[in-house]
């Protein structure tokens, strides 16, 4: 049946939102508040991005006669107020990613080798419905952020910080980082998701901070 109530934007927002509950819900750790904090925000910052471009892209596919320019002007102010909303979040989601950096402790130094995780995203990006110099770009992202955070615990969370300061500029930006087939934004973003993923790792796997089953799954 076809959802009458809710918007094709928000529709595709509900959509990314329910599918990335088991993701945020892999956080929410007790010992690590901040962090389980800082996936929250970053999550509905990133849902505020998507529903602005496709508020922008109404704008911009407006063509015909019946397409006023106080229509246009709706979408517009929509696309700014969602990119807005977004920035908010995110700078939240910044303040409690460093609280936690500042409060991380280890009691010695881990390293691990993510072969096993590349092969894994490897054809995860291999399957998607998109050019093959799109799939490069992916695979740089994965590269870069596989070869920061697997260096240790600290050098991943610092990578994730410096990837939501780029993400910031992007999104503040006159273009919003809102180019190419997959836009800037989003390969920054999914570097962010990729390294949180690795920080799992790191918690899960190396730290032996989970339970059998969740070690399982992982």
């Amino acid at each position: 049946m076809r959802n009458e109530i809710l918007t094709r934007e928000h529709k595709a927002n509900l959509d990314f939102l329910l599918m990335s509950l088991p993701f945020r819900n892999s956080f929410n750790y007790q010992e690590e508040s901040n962090l389980n904090e800082f996936v929250e925000g970053f999550t509905n910052s990133i849902s505020f991005f998507g529903i602005s471009e496709l508020e922008f892209r109404k704008r911009d596919r407006s063509r015909s006669k019946t397409s006023v320019d106080s229509l246009k002007n709706v979408y517009s102010l929509n696309g700014t107020r969602n990119n807005t909303k977004g920035l908010k979040c995110l700078k939240i989601a910044s303040a409690e990613l460093k609280q936690f950096q500042n409060t991380l402790k280890l009691d010695k130094k881990y390293t691990f080798k993510a072969d096993d995780f590349r092969s894994e995203l490897l054809v995860f990006f291999e399957d998607l419905e998109i050019k093959p110099v799109d799939v490069d770009k992916l695979l740089k992202v994965l590269d870069e952020t596989l070869s920061e955070c697997s260096k240790s615990p600290e050098q991943t969370i610092a990578y994730l910080q410096k990837k939501v300061e780029e993400l910031n500029k992007l999104r503040s930006s006159e273009d919003r980082g809102a180019v190419d087939n997959i836009p800037w934004w989003k390969i920054v973003a999914i570097a962010v998701f990729v390294g949180l993923a690795a920080w799992e790792i790191w918690r899960c796997i190396i730290r032996n901070k989970c339970g059998k089953a969740e070690k399982a799954a992982f």
